[in-house]
Parts: structure tokens; C-alpha cells; sequence
């Protein structure tokens, strides 16, 4: 990839999956795809996305009343998981509790300095009304999301971008989040030097290992010593009941004693450090073997195996 173009680094700080609230959608359901609502000073416009095989991606082109076309634009890539347009998360991973859209304040600001926008579902997802606060997902067609797959679409979404007669296609942008900043480069590897800047958000600067051990290893067991309120090496049901009260984020991470029960080896009623260790290490192995051995079954409703 030539380096040529401009190389906008906004943050460094990987999040690999964002929770998001989803529910099961059908191909009709899809069709119907919700748009934001014009306002005094954006107009909204649905976009349809062929893909190579077949499927169609619901989306919008967001432009700003109050300047004249042809306008510069960006083209907003999500981050992983089966996330809506604006990247719909849960109020359990926001700093203030309540449910979130990530991406579009930054429209909206890209928009206020008259630039274009657009975003688009991933394969297989769809927004259930006009707040996007919650998203559908059809997990057959979310199935395909493959990493080949997601980085087609989003070279087909930008192709669909450049030729819109209201854009300046020798201005067009992308701007991606986590997972998107990988499909962001790939973009620009097909397209360049069509692509006039990446704006990268959450770079992912590390394996695909590496992050995963880190998020279910190295991370989770630093929650322990949260939990552990006496400090003493054992986490008691008391004491993480009242840790999951006080901080419910933190409860909903560990999913309940239940989950703790499990890894009590000694019977005793208490977790160790060293327990809690030794199951996520376990938890980590199986599924680094599972995503290694095509023999196995994938779960259903998850990213695709290929997708790692």
C-alpha cells in the first residue's frame, strides 16, 4: 500500500467486540431498513449496497443543507460484532450506563463542518426504528461476515459513495472503529489512491492473539482484586454480590456467582486467585482450539469462525 495519503490516528485503544442489543430479523425485516430523520439542517438518503454475493446492505447518505454540493465525505466503517450503522452498544460497556450510538456524534460533526456521510448495516443486521438504539440480526445471512467478506462490502460501499452525484469523489474519506480500522486498510490497499484520507479509531496494533488473550486472560483477571474485597486471595459469594451491586458494569462482565460456582475446585465455597486463573487460562486454550479445529461446530449466534 502506498503511503502517499493522508494518515489520521485519532485514538489507540483497541476494542475488539462492543455488546449490543440484538434480536433475530428476517430478510423482510432487512428490506425495511430505518433511516435518520431529516432535520433543519441535514437531509437523509436511504442507500442500497449490492454485494458481490448477493446480499444487500441497507444504509443512508447524510448531507449538510447549509452548504452546496458537491460535498467531501467520509464513509463510517463499524466495529466488530453484529453492531448496526452507528454502532449501537449496551449500557453495560458506556462510561455513563445508558446505551450508546459511537459513531454518530461523529457524523453529526462531520456533517456541522459540511462534509457528507455515510454508513451502512453490516451483512445481516438491521436497526429495529429510527433511534437505532437497538438492532435485528438474520445470524444466517450474519453467518457470511467473514473477514474477506466485510472488507468486499466495504469496498463496494465506498465504491457506491464515490459515484454519487452529489460527491466530490476526489474527496472521499474513510473512517473506521476497531474492526474497522483493518477494513479501512484493506479498503485502501483496493482503492488507493481513489481513498483521500483514513481516520482510525481504536487501531488495532496488535495479533489477533494477542488482543484475544489479553481480553479473556491478562484483563479479567485483574477484576478479581476488584471483587476481592478483604484482599485475603478468595472471592466469597458475599463479596462479590455486594462488588456487583455497588458497580452493576462490573457484575454483568463476570456474569454472576453462577459462573464463579463453577471453578470452585477445592468445594471450599470460594474462588482463589489462583482458581480463577486457572479457568481463564482453560477458557482461553479451548477456544483458541476450537477456532483451529474446522471439525468442531461454531456456535450460532457469533461472529464466524472466519472471521478471526
Amino acid at each position: 500500500m502506498r503511503l502517499t495519503h493522508r494518515l489520521y490516528i485519532v485514538a489507540i485503544l483497541s476494542i475488539a467486540a462492543l455488546a449490543s442489543t440484538t434480536a433475530f430479523a428476517t430478510p423482510a425485516a432487512l428490506a425495511r431498513a430505518p433511516i435518520p430523520q431529516d432535520t433543519a439542517s441535514v437531509h437523509f438518503a436511504a442507500i442500497q449496497i449490492q454485494t458481490f454475493d448477493g446480499q444487500i446492505l441497507q444504509g443512508h447518505l447524510a448531507t449538510p443543507k447549509q452548504v452546496p454540493p458537491p460535498y467531501p465525505a467520509v464513509l463510517m466503517l463499524v466495529g466488530s460484532g453484529a453492531g448496526n450503522r452507528y454502532e449501537d452498544v449496551s449500557e453495560y460497556v458506556t462510561a455513563d450506563g445508558k446505551v450508546a450510538l459511537l459513531l454518530q456524534p461523529i457524523e453529526q460533526a462531520l456533517l456541522d463542518r459540511g462534509i457528507a456521510v455515510m454508513a451502512y448495516d453490516k451483512r445481516g443486521v438491521s436497526a429495529v426504528d429510527t433511534s437505532f438504539l437497538t438492532s435485528t440480526v438474520n445470524w444466517t445471512v450474519f453467518k457470511s461476515a467473514t473477514a474477506e467478506n466485510l472488507a468486499a462490502d466495504a469496498v463496494s460501499a465506498f465504491d457506491v459513495l464515490a459515484t454519487q452525484p452529489q460527491i466530490d469523489s476526489t474527496r472521499v474519506s474513510v473512517l473506521g472503529h476497531s474492526e474497522g480500522t483493518i477494513l479501512a486498510l484493506k479498503l485502501m490497499e483496493r482503492r488507493a489512491p481513489a481513498v483521500n484520507g483514513l481516520f482510525m479509531m481504536g487501531l488495532l496494533t496488535r495479533s489477533m492473539r494477542d488482543i484475544f488473550i489479553y481480553q479473556g486472560l491478562q484483563n479479567p483477571l485483574r477484576y478479581f482484586y476488584a471483587l476481592d474485597a478483604d484482599g485475603d486471595g478468595y472471592l466469597t459469594e458475599a463479596e462479590y454480590n455486594t462488588a456487583a451491586t455497588a458497580d452493576p458494569i462490573l457484575g454483568y462482565i463476570m456474569g454472576g456467582w453462577k459462573n464463579f460456582k463453577g471453578i470452585d475446585l477445592t468445594g471450599d465455597g470460594r474462588v482463589s486467585l489462583q482458581e480463577h486463573a486457572y479457568a481463564l487460562e482453560k477458557n482461553t486454550r479451548d477456544f483458541f482450539a476450537l477456532l483451529n479445529d474446522q471439525a468442531k461446530p461454531w456456535p450460532e449466534k457469533s461472529i464466524p469462525r472466519e472471521w478471526f
